[in-house]
């Protein structure tokens, strides 16, 4: 019951942005319009990424699924729209941005710890070894593709409207992109909270940076303990026998 609230308030809210995109097209700024048809296009990848599954073609579907979580995100460069990189003091920047991710991973250290040590990786089933690299690829891919799309894009492309506006409605969306697909029953109020919290910073961090860099490495370092659990479980469910041959061949 509570599932079914909670899958009708992600449409719901999903459906709203799309309202306010299209009144802020006609209101304020036909650009509106552009980020209106790249956010569909994005709710329609990532609501649908995990129909595509094939236990025949399951390495191709598998790359395709995760590839529908990445690709979406870096549309705006289709349309030549100018990714900020270079900027005044970008390894301060760059360091900025690391220390934001390692903050935001500080709340949950003690979890990760656990999740991360041999002693868990034992009781993880043993997944085909394209699906720990496609993980990688998503994790990273997205800490890039919507950092672009959600503070270079978003906040760069408006070009006429206050910072603090923009700032709501990058960290919005990106909060939407995350709370309003239908698969989120493993995110926790934390969990949300902690999204909402890193799209201001990363957001504030593009802005005054003026590079969207930073938010990419603070974004990557944020999903660092996921990319290091998929490589410690690959390693350990390929690399197990082996290292046993060796202990018992001394």
């Amino acid at each position: 019951m509570k599932n079914n609230y909670v899958m009708r308030l992600n449409e719901n809210l999903l459906w709203l942005s799309i309202l306010v995109l299209g009144i802020l097209s006609y209101l304020k700024n036909t650009k509106y319009v552009v980020i209106l048809i790249f956010w569909v296009v994005i709710i329609i990848s990532v609501g649908n990424a995990k129909r595509v599954y094939s236990k025949k073609y399951i390495i191709t579907s598998t790359v395709i699924r995760r590839s529908l979580y990445v690709i979406p995100f870096l549309l705006p460069i289709i349309i030549d729209f100018e990714v900020s990189i270079k900027t005044k003091n970008l390894v301060y920047w760059c360091i900025a941005g690391m220390v934001v991710g390692i903050m935001f991973i500080l709340p949950k250290l003690n979890e990760w710890r656990l999740v991360l040590s041999k002693d868990m990786i034992e009781f993880t089933s043993k997944k085909n070894r394209v699906d720990y690299i496609t993980q990688i690829y998503m994790l990273l891919g997205a800490a890039i593709g919507e950092e672009i799309f959600f503070r270079n894009f978003i906040i760069g492309y408006i070009d006429n409207s206050s910072y603090v506006f923009l700032v709501i409605l990058s960290c919005s969306m990106f909060f939407l992109n995350h709370f309003g697909v239908k698969w989120n029953n493993h995110f926790k109020k934390q969990d949300y909270i902690i999204q909402i919290v890193f799209g201001s910073a990363s957001a504030v961090l593009f802005i005054l940076s003026k590079s969207v860099l930073p938010s990419i490495i603070a974004h990557s370092v944020f999903n660092a303990p996921l990319m290091l659990l998929a490589l410690k479980s690959c390693f350990y469910h390929y690399n197990k026998n082996k290292l046993f041959e060796n202990q018992n061949a001394k």
